[in-house]
């Protein structure tokens, strides 16, 4: 993935994210022996580990599941048009 490459020799899909986190990262003096903050590019880092793991989109599909597991319970799922 820090190549760049993706599976098909293209660019791979979070390789933009990636970037952009390694762009923050020196421009706040990253890199070296010196080592930022933990909390720099805080939105940045997310941004890059959401495009690999998909975990918030997941979290979020979970709730939205759950949600209509609970209206078909109450007989309110499908909605009636």
């Amino acid at each position: 993935m820090v190549s760049g490459r993706g599976l098909n020799g293209g660019r791979g899909r979070c390789y933009s994210f990636w970037d952009d986190y390694m762009k923050c990262m020196k421009a706040i003096g990253g890199g070296g022996k010196k080592l930022p903050p933990m909390d720099s590019c805080q939105l940045e880092k997310e941004d890059y580990l959401e495009c690999l793991h998909h975990r918030k989109i997941a979290m979020r599909m979970q709730v939205i599941e759950a949600q209509r597991q609970k209206l078909i319970k109450e007989g309110k799922w499908p909605p009636k048009e």
